[in-house]
């Protein structure tokens, strides 16, 4: 087939082997093809020994030829006029209409581009690496916003569960702190708009007495905290009143992969006692498997906090809250709630020993009682199970 000089730029591939003689002013050029070979068609492109590869092309209807492809010319010229594939598809026989991409097609355009990309490996490796961050980027950010906005938290009414912080106006750069065991035991016995509240610290604790002694991740909580994010045990209990009391036997709940890791998930061991940071405990329950706390590490064990409410101080605000709206209960209600106890707070207990009330009473304690971002991911545990 003889064709001459165009000014348009076409890729085509090609289904036959074919020959093509290309000819400019008194130079002839003859091609041969083999399928699936990629011709270019780059306009007024010179011929020359460098551009054997290529072949000057005016879009004839071939019908040979169909398909767009990709090449290593692709960076130095312009993209095709998509409109002049419409005179080189090849039309289904059966209809006599011109269609769309085949699956041979397909293919050989696939092989076009794995070829192109063979050709330039730093190329491609950049742009892999780039094409892997946008999407890994994407996937993050989509999960961060479905965990925190759009998916709800895993517990009965989630919207009732409240973080509990404090404010001190005067206190500089002081906006937001965590509640003291004083707070506690004035929120849990006098509020008007909770159902309960719990607070809870994470430890770290030495485990003997059983295999190979070892330092492991706690989490002290007081007997409230499970049953607010309505937490059953797979095995034996969690905290009562009770256990939390100071003075009351030691014990020590165990979450599901300790359990499997320390005792091979043997259900006998409800029961048995463990020695932790010297003290014997009762181990008394197991969690579920699926239990995670907030975004921390999952801890090995939980265990009661036993405050003595006749030792306890104003001060020492280490403590995370956790509670529980009432029905119907809104968030400025409970604010205004926690600013009534406040006061309370102050009157019911001593300041520690080295300090003074009117420094108490000069940070100004406030409210900031607030749905806790971190509540979105506070122990994606089911409420019972495993």
């Amino acid at each position: 087939m003889d064709v001459s000089v165009g000014d348009s730029l076409l890729f085509i591939d090609s289904r036959d082997r074919v020959s093509i003689a290309v000819n400019q002013g008194n130079y002839s050029k003859k091609f041969n093809v083999e399928p699936p070979g990629a011709i270019f068609i780059p306009a007024k492109a010179p011929l020359s020994r460098k551009s054997e590869s290529m072949v000057i092309l005016r879009p004839d209807p071939v019908p040979q030829y169909t398909s767009l492809v990709s090449s290593r010319f692709t960076e130095l010229i312009p993209p095709p006029d998509v409109s002049l594939l419409q005179n080189v598809k090849k039309c289904k026989s059966s209809t006599g209409r011109c269609g769309g991409l085949t699956d041979e097609s397909f293919n050989s355009q696939l092989k076009q581009v794995l070829r192109r990309l063979g050709r330039a490996p730093l190329f491609t490796v950049i742009t892999l690496i780039t094409l892997a961050a946008g999407v890994g980027a994407n996937t993050a950010v989509f999960s961060v916003l479905e965990g925190v906005l759009l998916k709800p938290l895993p517990y009965p009414k989630p919207d009732e569960l409240v973080g509990v912080w404090l404010t001190a106006a005067g206190i500089k750069n002081l906006d937001d702190f965590e509640l003291s065991p004083s707070d506690y035991f004035i929120f849990r016995e006098q509020n008007r708009t909770l159902q309960d509240i719990g607070i809870y610290a994470d430890d770290s604790m030495s485990v003997t007495g059983v295999a190979e002694p070892e330092q492991v991740t706690g989490l002290r909580v007081t007997d409230g905290t499970l049953p607010l994010l309505g937490i059953l045990p797979v095995l034996g209990r969690t905290f009562t009143r009770q256990d939390d009391s100071p003075g009351a036997p030691e014990t020590v709940v165990l979450t599901y992969g300790y359990w499997r890791r320390k005792f091979g998930a043997d259900a006998s061991v409800i029961g048995r006692n463990i020695i932790m940071d010297g003290k014997s405990r009762q181990i008394i329950g197991v969690l579920p498997q699926r239990f995670h706390f907030l975004d921390q590490d999952d801890p090995a064990v939980l265990i009661p906090f036993q405050f003595d409410r006749n030792k306890t101080n104003l001060g020492n605000f280490s403590y995370h809250g956790l509670a529980r709206l009432k029905p119907g209960v809104t968030l400025k209600q409970v604010n205004s709630d926690v600013a009534r106890m406040l006061p309370v707070v102050m009157t019911s207990f001593p300041a520690p020993a080295g300090f003074s009330m009117k420094l108490f009473e000069d940070a100004h304690i406030g409210p900031n009682v607030r749905p806790s971002s971190a509540m979105s991911s506070v122990m994606s545990g089911a409420s019972s199970g495993s």
